[in-house]
């Protein structure tokens, strides 16, 4: 029976002193896993996919037929259109963009995100404007346009837990304006 008591002595005094240093390395360890989760949840990433296109209008003198304009109504493929991804609803110069992606010959692209708020941004949106670079004898720019459309993205994309395709963009192309910026306008002369 003495020998019960000793025992059981030392065995409270045992649990006394390591009970609650086990107990803190037990809790210590519980973030280190759900931190190990969360981050292998942040790296978890989704495909997106789309085709971009383009369209143009008729930039002719002649009056043009139903068919010749039916037919430049068709989207077409818009190989190598270069975009830019930063995070976030805005575009900042503050912020680095994370990524770059180009569209194939056939205007198709795919990229891995995610999940977050990106913002797609075109490649005249990635550094400040500078208007007197697309101000010519010919073409004449919205000040007040261009700055609005400098600072919103392009396309405001949302990636949440799964993979999207059919992301397309089509361009349409106005006469004698040789970029996707929809505030320049055309004053010169046009074709007889």
């Amino acid at each position: 029976m003495r020998k019960q008591n000793i025992l059981f002595t030392i065995l409270f005094v045992i649990s006394t002193i390591f009970a609650p240093q086990i107990a803190a390395q037990n809790n210590a360890k519980q973030p280190q896993n759900s931190v190990r989760e969360h981050s292998k949840s942040q790296r978890q990433t989704y495909l997106i996919s789309g085709q971009v296109t383009q369209t143009s209008s008729y930039c002719g003198g002649a009056r043009p037929s139903q068919e010749m304009l039916d037919k430049i109504a068709i989207p077409i493929a818009y190989p190598n259109k270069k975009f830019y991804i930063r995070r976030g609803k805005t575009n900042s110069l503050n912020l680095k963009f994370l990524k770059s992606f180009n569209t194939d010959k056939d205007g198709n692209y795919t990229i891995r995100l995610p999940n977050g708020i990106y913002s797609i941004i075109l490649e005249e949106q990635l550094k400040e404007i500078n208007i007197s670079n697309y101000t010519t004898i010919n073409q004449q720019v919205d000040t007040n346009c261009i700055k609005e459309w400098w600072s919103n993205p392009y396309y405001l994309l949302e990636v949440k837990n799964k993979n999207i395709s059919d992301l397309d963009f089509n361009f349409h192309h106005r006469c004698f304006v040789t970029n996707d910026i929809p505030c320049l306008n055309y004053v010169g002369p046009m074709p007889p």
